[in-house]
């Protein structure tokens, strides 16, 4: 078993099917022989046996939504989530990179010293979260395994603000909400 999210459409092909939602499943407990007993992100690994199943070539996965025009066969978007790895290596070698990288190394002039962009870290933190959430989809789960590998990870991001949540949880929530509008 693993944790990850379907990186396409299809379920279903044959007799074999995969669901992240909306279905029942019931458990054994038998294990088949050599294969991991704990349950982790494995997106890599899903990502592959996806794309193995359901043969998807590039042109599948750049297929626009029409919204199913009257008389045409409607077209599907396939967003599939990026490996940290690409994510880190397409927003550092986009034409706004070297900004990027400033965030993502935690450079301190953001918000310190003469010139500086933010009035705080916090402000900074905001903006990369900004940053990562368009590189990675909207992916949250994503944003958050990221920003803890960057230069601006500090105690703060896990501290409880309100209601159950953390101070990176806000963060997020409310760079999404921004991002939507």
């Amino acid at each position: 078993m693993l944790a990850g999210k379907l990186p396409g459409q299809f379920r279903r092909k044959g007799s074999l099917e995969l669901y992240e939602d909306m279905r029942y499943l019931t458990l054994t407990g038998h294990a088949l022989a050599e294969t991991p007993q704990d349950i982790k992100p494995r997106h890599r690994e899903l990502y592959g046996l996806y794309q193995r199943i359901f043969r998807l070539d590039s042109r599948d996965l750049e297929r626009e939504n029409t919204g199913g025009v009257s008389g045409q066969r409607p077209a599907f978007v396939y967003q599939l989530a990026r490996s940290d790895e690409t994510v880190l290596h397409k927003a550092l070698q986009a034409k706004n990179g070297q900004n990027f990288r400033h965030y993502y190394h935690g450079d301190t002039s953001l918000w310190e010293g003469k010139g500086a962009r933010h009035a705080s870290q916090s402000e900074a933190d905001f903006t990369l979260v900004l940053m990562l959430l368009y590189w990675t989809n909207k992916d949250a789960t994503q944003v958050d395994r990221l920003f803890r590998q960057s230069g601006l990870m500090r105690d703060k991001w896990n501290r409880p603000v309100k209601a159950g949540e953390t101070y990176g949880e806000r963060i997020i929530k409310d760079a999404m909400r921004k991002g939507n509008h």
